[in-house]
C-alpha cells in the first residue's frame, strides 16, 4: 500500500470531453496599444489635408482605409466573441430603428419652427445677445494671428466625429476596447437617439431667432406670412406692452386671425396631416419627404447644438472605452468645435455649453447598455463607503443610535449574501467534502486501499491487459482467456476470468460489445466507449447494494452516493456533452434490456442510464499504475469522492494491484486517499468558470472565497510594477492578448511541426515584456510588464523547456555521426536553463500553497533529466567527482523514508535546505546557462526572486553557516568544461529533491521514486 501524504498535491485531472482545445486566436495585428489613437490621429490629418494639399488628400485617403480595411479583414477570422456580437445583435437593430424615428421627429419639428413664424419674421428678428461671441471677437484682436487661424480651421467636423466612433467599434476586433462592439453602438445610438428627442423637445417649447437672420430665407420657400396659430397666439402680443399684460390678466388669446393669400396645400395621402405642420410650398417637390430631405440642419434649432451632441458622445465614447492621449486630444477638438460653433454663428454659446453637459449626462446613465466596468461591483463599493462614511460620522459624534443603526445595515447585508450563498449552494447540488478531525503528519496514509464501485479498461489496451486485476497480458500466454460470447475483453488467467465474468455479462457490457462493437458502423467502432463501458459496470455495482432507486436519485440528486450536479443544466444546454449522453444512454439501455434488467425514468425527464454515464463523467479518476499511458478508468464511492473537495488540496493518492488470487472485490486497482482537484487555472474567476463549464459547479472552497486574494493567485497575475509594495500589489487586468500570442505559438508548433519558430515567437515575447529593473520598469510606457512568477511567464518556460528538449533529441538522433553537435549543445543548454527556472519558480510558490508539491516533483525530475542531457553534450572531465555532492542529498531522501510519517516542521526544514543547495549550484550555473538568451539574462537569479520587489515571499533566510556557501554568488566558472561539475551537481540535487517529495506523497515504491532512483545510479556514467 503506498502512502498518502497531508498537504501536498495536486492529482493529475482526467480529460474532459468538454475540454477545449487549444485555441488558434491570432495575435493583435494593429490597432494595440497606442496604435488605435494613431490611426485616429492619421485619419484626421489627413483628410485636413483637403484644405491645404487637394492633391496629398487624394494619394493618402484612399491608401489609409485600403490599410485599415485590410488590417480588420484579416483580424476577424481570429476574432473570439462573434457570439457575443450576434447576442448584441438584436439591441443594435432596435437602437438603429429608434435613432431613425427620433431623426424623422426631429425633421418635422426642424421644419415646424422655421415655417410658422413666416419668412419675414426670420427676416426681421434681431438675433440674441451673446456673450461668448463678444469674448471670442475680443480675443482675435488680443491673440496672435497664427492662432486665430487655427481657431478658425476647420480641423474637425461632423462626420469626422462619426467616423472615430466607427473606428472606435471596429477596434473591437484588435481587443482594444471590450467586447462586443455592437455593444458600445447600441450604447451610442441610444444615446443619440434620446438625445435628439430632448433636444427636439427644447427648441419646439420656445422658438429663438437665428444667429443668421438670413438662415431662413437661404435654405426654405416658406410662406412670407406667419402661420394662423402664430397670428392668433403670438403676433398681436408681439410687442405691445398693454396687449401683453391684457394676455396675462385674462389668460385668454383675444385678437382675431389676420387675411392672409390662401396657402399651397398638395394631396399627400395618409400624411397630409402633415401639411398644416410643414407649410409647403409649391416649389418644394411631390412628397413629404422630399420636403423633409431639406429640413436637416435648421435656422431654429437652438437649445441645444445637434453638432456638439454628436461630438460629446464621440469624446465620451472613446474616453470610457480606450482613454490614453488620444482622447485627451478628442475632448480638445470637442472644445474647438464648440468656439468655432460659436464664432460662424451656427449656435448661440449657450447651445454648445448645454449640449456638453447634457451629452454627458446622457452618456452617464445609459451605461446600462454596455459599460466598460463592472457596474455592480462600482455599486457595491459606492455603497461600502457610504456606510463606513456614516459610520465614521456617527462615531465621531457619539451617535450610538446611528451606529446601531450602521451596524444592523451592514449585518443585514452580510446576512443577504451567507443567504444567496446557501441558495446556490442548494440549487446547485454542490459536492460536498471531509476534513480531518486530528492533526496529521507528513506522509501518514489517511485511509486504506479503497475497493473501486466499477473499472474499465481503455478501448487501446482490450486486448493486451486484464479487465479485471489490469495486468499486463504477455504476448503468448499459454494461460491467458477471453470472454467466449463478445471475444473483447481478455484476462491473464481463469481465476480472473471467474471474478470478473459475472460482473461482465450481468452488467450488459458482454452484449454491449456484441451489438455495438460488432455491428455498428466503422466511425462508430473509432469512438471511445471507456465511460460507457464503466457506467454499465457501475449500474451493476450500486444495483447488487441496493442503492439505485428512482426515489433516492430523484430526491437526493445523488446516485450511490455520487453527486450529479450539474446534469440538468448539461442536458438543456445542449452541445458536445449532451450528444455523448444521449447516444450512450440509448447503447446503455439497450444493451440492459437484452439482460432483461429494468430501467426507471426520473421526475425530471432523466433516465438512469443517463444519470450512471454523468456520474462516471464528472466522479471518475484515470487509473495510471506506471510511466506509460493511463490503463483505464475507476470509480469510486462517498469515501473517495469526497475527500478534499478544494483547490488546494493537502493530500494526494495513487493506484496498486491487488496481490494474485484474493478475494473478487479486491482484485481491481485499490487506491488511498482521493482529493477531487479541480484544475491549476491561474485565480478564482478562471478557476470557477472552468468548473462551471465542464461540470455546472461553483466552487466555495478556501482558496476560492478568501478575501484577500491568496499569495499565490495574487503573484500568479500580478503585473510586475505592482511588486514594490505589498499594499499595492494587486491583479492585473487580463492580458488575453499576450496569452493568444503564447496559443498561436502552440497551435503553429502542433499543426505546422516548426519548433524554432514557436520558440522563436515566446521568446520574443517574454523579451519584450520580462522585467529585470522595477525602477526602470516604473517608468516604461508599455502596457504590461511581467515577472518570473506570472502565469503567462510560468506557462512560456513549460512549453520553451519541453520544446526545446525534443528539438534537441530529434537533433540528436537525426544526426548520429555529429555533424550538428553544436545545434544540439544550443538546444540542450536553452532546455536546462528553461527547465530550471520553471522549477524555481513552482518552488517559490510551492513554499506558500503545498498542494502543487506533485508539479514540483515532475519539474525537479525533469529539470534533473535535463541537465544529465547537458552534461553529456559538455565535453572533458569534471575537476571533482560528484559522488561527493550526493551525500547530504541522500540523506535527506533516505533519512525520511525510514518513517512512515514526517512532522511538518521536519519537512519544511528539509524542502529549505534542498533550496539552499540549488540556489548555491545556482549561482554558479546560472550566467552560463541564460547566456546567450535574452529574455532569460533578465532574471537575475531562477531560485531566489526576492529581487522583484517587497511584495514576493522571502523564501530564504540565510544563516552565518550558509555563507560559505554562497560566498561564490559573483564568481561564477567561466569556462564550459569547468561548468559540468556544477551542472551534474545540480542534477544530482534536483533529483534528489524530487525522490524526496515522491516519497512523501506516493511512497517510496511509486514509479517517479523507481525513475528518480536509475538516474541517480547513471550519475556516474556521465562523468
Amino acid at each position: 500500500m503506498a502512502k498518502a501524504a497531508r498537504g501536498k498535491a495536486t492529482p493529475r485531472p482526467r480529460p474532459r470531453p468538454s475540454s477545449r482545445g487549444l485555441s488558434a486566436a491570432a495575435r493583435r495585428l494593429l490597432l494595440g496599444g497606442g496604435g488605435l489613437g494613431v490611426a485616429a490621429a492619421a485619419y484626421v490629418g489627413v483628410d485636413y489635408l483637403r484644405y491645404t494639399s487637394p492633391e496629398w488628400h487624394a494619394r493618402l485617403m484612399p491608401a489609409l482605409w485600403a490599410a485599415l480595411a485590410l488590417a480588420a479583414a484579416a483580424r476577424a477570422p481570429f476574432y473570439r466573441h462573434w457570439s457575443a456580437e450576434l447576442r448584441a445583435a438584436l439591441p443594435f437593430l432596435g437602437s438603429i430603428a429608434f435613432m431613425l424615428g427620433a431623426f424623422l421627429c426631429e425633421a418635422v419639428s426642424v421644419r415646424f419652427v422655421s415655417a410658422v413664424m413666416g419668412l419675414q419674421w426670420h427676416r426681421s428678428a434681431a438675433p440674441l445677445p451673446d456673450t461668448g461671441q463678444w469674448l471670442l471677437l475680443a480675443l482675435n484682436e488680443k491673440l496672435p494671428q497664427s492662432v486665430v487661424d487655427l481657431l478658425r480651421a476647420h480641423i474637425i467636423t461632423l462626420h469626422h466625429y462619426l467616423m472615430l466612433f466607427i473606428m472606435l467599434g471596429f477596434s473591437v476586433l484588435f481587443d482594444c476596447i471590450k467586447a462586443p462592439g455592437l455593444g458600445i453602438a447600441t450604447r451610442y445610438m441610444f444615446t443619440m437617439a434620446i438625445g435628439r428627442l430632448l433636444r427636439t423637445i427644447t427648441f419646439v417649447a420656445t422658438i429663438l431667432p437665428s444667429a443668421r437672420p438670413w438662415c431662413a430665407a437661404a435654405r426654405y420657400q416658406i410662406p412670407g406670412h406667419p402661420h394662423p396659430w402664430a397670428q392668433k397666439y403670438y403676433v398681436p402680443y408681439a410687442s405691445d406692452s398693454d396687449a401683453i399684460r391684457m394676455v396675462i390678466r385674462d389668460d385668454v388669446a383675444y385678437a382675431d386671425v389676420q387675411s392672409y393669400p390662401g396657402e399651397h396645400r398638395p394631396d399627400w395621402g395618409r400624411m397630409s396631416f402633415l401639411v398644416d405642420i410643414l407649410r409647403p410650398t409649391s416649389g418644394e417637390g411631390p412628397s413629404w419627404y422630399h420636403l423633409l430631405k431639406k429640413a436637416s440642419g435648421g435656422c431654429n434649432d437652438l437649445m441645444y447644438s445637434g453638432h456638439m451632441l454628436v461630438a460629446v458622445l464621440t469624446a465620451m465614447a472613446w474616453t470610457e472605452a480606450y482613454g490614453g492621449w488620444i482622447s485627451a486630444a478628442i475632448w480638445l477638438l470637442v472644445l474647438h468645435s464648440a468656439q468655432r460653433e460659436i464664432r460662424e454663428r451656427h449656435h448661440y454659446t449657450v447651445d454648445c455649453v448645454v449640449a456638453i453637459y447634457v451629452g454627458i449626462l446622457l452618456w452617464r446613465m445609459t451605461k446600462f447598455i454596455w459599460s466598460a466596468r463592472d457596474a455592480s461591483r462600482a455599486k457595491r463599493l459606492a455603497k461600502l463607503d457610504e456606510v463606513q462614511n456614516r459610520l465614521i460620522h456617527a462615531a465621531k459624534d457619539s451617535d450610538m443610535d446611528e451606529i446601531r443603526e450602521r451596524i444592523g445595515q451592514i449585518c443585514r447585508g452580510v446576512d443577504m449574501v451567507v443567504r444567496r450563498k446557501h441558495l446556490r449552494r442548494r440549487s446547485r447540488k454542490m459536492a460536498m467534502g471531509m476534513t480531518a478531525w486530528r492533526s496529521v503528519n507528513m506522509s501518514e496514509d489517511l485511509t486504506q486501499e479503497i475497493a473501486p464501485f466499477a473499472t474499465a479498461l481503455h478501448e487501446a489496451l482490450l486486448y493486451s491487459h486484464c479487465s479485471s486485476c489490469f495486468r499486463n497480458i504477455p504476448t503468448r500466454s499459454p494461460c491467458a482467456v477471453s470472454c467466449t460470447t463478445c471475444s473483447s475483453v481478455r484476462y491473464c488467467c481463469s481465476d480472473c476470468l471467474i471474478s470478473d465474468c459475472g460482473v461482465h455479462s450481468s452488467s450488459g457490457e458482454c452484449c454491449f460489445f456484441v451489438n455495438h462493437l460488432k455491428e455498428a458502423s466503422p466511425s462508430s467502432l473509432s469512438e471511445e466507449t471507456t465511460d460507457i463501458r464503466a457506467a454499465l459496470r457501475l449500474l451493476y455495482s450500486l444495483e447488487a447494494r441496493g442503492l439505485v432507486s428512482s426515489d433516492s436519485v430523484g430526491s437526493s440528486n445523488r446516485i450511490g452516493g455520487l453527486s450529479l450536479s450539474g446534469i440538468e443544466q448539461a442536458m438543456v444546454e445542449g452541445g458536445e456533452i449532451a450528444e455523448r449522453m444521449l447516444k450512450g444512454s440509448l447503447l446503455m439501455s439497450s444493451a440492459r434490456k437484452l439482460r432483461m434488467q429494468t430501467s426507471f425514468g426520473l421526475s425530471n425527464g432523466l433516465t438512469i442510464e443517463k444519470v450512471a454515464l454523468w456520474a462516471v463523467m464528472t466522479n471518475s479518476v484515470e487509473v495510471q499504475i506506471n510511466e506509460g499511458q493511463a490503463l483505464g478508468i475507476a470509480v469510486y464511492g462517498p469515501r473517495f469522492s469526497w475527500f478534499n473537495h478544494s483547490c488546494c488540496p493537502n493530500a494526494c493518492y495513487r493506484f496498486v494491484l491487488a496481490p494474485r488470487n484474493e478475494d473478487s472485490t479486491s482484485d481491481r486497482p485499490k487506491s488511498c486517499v482521493v482529493p477531487v482537484s479541480k484544475g491549476a487555472a491561474p485565480d478564482a474567476e478562471a478557476r470557477n468558470s472552468d468548473l462551471w463549464s465542464k461540470y455546472k459547479f461553483i466552487c466555495s472552497c478556501e482558496r476560492c472565497t478568501t478575501l484577500p486574494k491568496p499569495y499565490v493567485d495574487l503573484i500568479l497575475n500580478c503585473d510586475a510594477r505592482n511588486l514594490k509594495s505589498p499594499d499595492d500589489a494587486a491583479t492585473d487586468p487580463a492580458i488575453e492578448d499576450l496569452d493568444n500570442i503564447l496559443q498561436q505559438a502552440i497551435s503553429e508548433y502542433s499543426f505546422i511541426d516548426d519548433p524554432k519558430a514557436c520558440c522563436d515567437v515566446i521568446e520574443r515575447m517574454l523579451s519584450e515584456n520580462l522585467t529585470s529593473d522595477l525602477q526602470q520598469e516604473e517608468l516604461s510606457p508599455r502596457k504590461y510588464a511581467l515577472h518570473p512568477l506570472h502565469h503567462i511567464s510560468i506557462s512560456s518556460f513549460m512549453i520553451l523547456a519541453s520544446t526545446y528538449r525534443c528539438s534537441a533529441l530529434k537533433s540528436s538522433t537525426d544526426n548520429l555521426n555529429g555533424e550538428n553537435c553544436d545545434a544540439v549543445f544550443r538546444m540542450t543548454k536553452a532546455a536546462a536553463a528553461y527547465s530550471l527556472v520553471l522549477a524555481g519558480a513552482t518552488h517559490h510558490l510551492f513554499l506558500s500553497e503545498c498542494s502543487i508539491m506533485t508539479v514540483l516533483s515532475h519539474f525537479l525530475l525533469s529539470t534533473g533529466q535535463t541537465m544529465l542531457d547537458f552534461a553529456q553534450c559538455i565535453k572533458g572531465g569534471t575537476r571533482k567527482n560528484v559522488s561527493e555532492a550526493i551525500f547530504s542529498f541522500c540523506s535527506c531522501s533516505s533519512n525520511s523514508a525510514k518513517r512512515d510519517s514526517v512532522h511538518y516542521s521536519q519537512f519544511r526544514s528539509t524542502c529549505e535546505k534542498f533550496a539552499k543547495h540549488i540556489l548555491s549550484l545556482s549561482f554558479q550555473c546560472w550566467p552560463f546557462l541564460a547566456q546567450g538568451l535574452p529574455c532569460l539574462e533578465r532574471i537575475k537569479n531562477p531560485i531566489d526572486f526576492s529581487w522583484l520587489g517587497p511584495a514576493i515571499f522571502q523564501s530564504f533566510q540565510f544563516s552565518e553557516e550558509d555563507s560559505p556557501d554562497l560566498s561564490c554568488k559573483h564568481g561564477p566558472a567561466t569556462f564550459v568544461k569547468e561548468q559540468k561539475e556544477y551542472i551534474l551537481r545540480l542534477a544530482v540535487c534536483c533529483i534528489t529533491y524530487s525522490k524526496y517529495l515522491v516519497g512523501i506523497c506516493y511512497g517510496s515504491k511509486h514509479y517517479l521514486a523507481d525513475r528518480a532512483k536509475d538516474m541517480l545510479e547513471c550519475i556516474n556514467l556521465v562523468q
